[in-house]
């Protein structure tokens, strides 16, 4: 398996905004973290079986801190669902 990637298309409308949208998505994926302490920090306190199933996985965070406000927000008031739908849109 080779290193992994993201492949981002951008719109012509976002051109002038590339480095912007590379800062939020580098961001997004928490990029600038090093995994290896990451991983061994989360082996030595218990979770050694899931650490090396997913060596260096990561949770998502949000594009923004507007979204991830809204996304608070909408888990507390409708189900998983709901929440889905009213983000999509």
């Amino acid at each position: 398996m080779g290193d992994p990637l993201i492949h981002v298309d951008v719109s012509d409308s976002l051109v002038p905004a590339t480095p912007i949208v590379v800062k939020r998505l580098a961001h997004l994926f928490d990029l600038s973290a090093d995994p290896v302490p990451i991983d061994a920090h989360l082996a030595s306190n218990g979770l050694r079986a899931n650490v090396e199933r997913a060596l260096g996985v990561r949770v998502p965070g949000a594009f923004d801190g507007f979204e991830l406000a809204v996304r608070a927000v909408l888990g507390q008031q409708v189900t998983v669902k709901g929440a889905s739908t009213l983000m999509s849109r």
